[in-house]
């Protein structure tokens, strides 16, 4: 009887702990739209364009505060790229074209871990007659503990040099592949555009994703190389971080 009571009260324990880690999952759902629209220009003269973006809402959080402002982020800041993108629509001047103008915006969530979420956006703008696309890859980290958006240096401890930190070691990833593309494919590597591009300013670091493996490093097209060879990422591991990281940050639990 003992024995049965026993094992019934670890299987209470087990179910406990798992409704634990199942009441801090994240659930989210889709915002999505496609569309077309026509603007009339100065000259009078009509052109359409093409709308398409899908970005992730909160849904069913614990705190239905923090979730407005969560979703009140989010799609502010996707709102400011779209209609950034309309107001040069209207600046523009008319050019016929057999390719219309376009605006497109994908995201992905890149973790979702302990009340953590961070968001990766890709946003494709063409403009008729241009030779190609422009891609802007940005980002959102958030603390749902706080309610408030993660910068980059809400990660490290105040008077840690972090910004050389990072520059060093993307510098270093950065012209490592660089040369080895180079030797393979027979060109020669511009590392002064790489130690410009990644170099130790705030600016250069602002694209960023927290996650398991370590901190991902953003680095669009034309930053440290050529558009032909898109856009690079670095990711920096924990283990290069740890002397510099606030332990009672929001990146705190990548050092457990």
């Amino acid at each position: 009887m003992y024995k049965y009571r026993l094992i019934l009260i670890l299987v209470l324990i087990l179910c406990l702990i798992q409704a634990g880690f199942a009441s801090k999952s994240l659930t989210f759902m889709s915002k999505d739209k496609e569309t077309e629209e026509t603007i009339k220009l100065k000259d009078n003269k009509v052109i359409s364009y093409s709308l398409k973006y899908s970005y992730p809402l909160l849904d069913s959080y614990k705190n239905k505060d923090i979730q407005d402002e969560f979703n009140k982020e989010i799609t502010s800041l996707v709102e400011e790229q779209v209609n950034s993108f309309k107001k040069d629509m209207a600046e523009t001047e008319y050019f016929k074209s057999e390719f219309k103008s376009s605006f497109i915006l994908e995201s992905t969530i890149i973790n979702k871990v302990d009340d953590l979420i961070s968001i990766k956006f890709l946003t494709e703008v063409y403009y008729a007659g241009a030779a190609h696309p422009s891609h802007d890859i940005w980002t959102l980290n958030y603390d749902l503990k706080t309610g408030k958006t993660i910068n980059l240096k809400d990660l490290f401890m105040e008077n840690s040099d972090y910004l050389k930190v990072i520059s060093d070691y993307s510098i270093k990833e950065l012209s490592d592949k660089a040369g080895k593309d180079a030797k393979e494919q027979g060109y020669e590597p511009d590392y002064d555009w790489i130690k410009e591009g990644a170099g130790p300013k705030e600016e250069n670091f602002r694209s960023f994703n927290l996650t398991d493996e370590g901190l991902i490093i953003n680095f669009n097209e034309y930053q440290v190389a050529c558009y032909a060879e898109g856009p690079k990422e670095v990711i920096i591991p924990y283990s290069k971080l740890k002397d510099i990281i606030k332990p009672e940050g929001p990146g705190g639990i990548y050092l457990k």
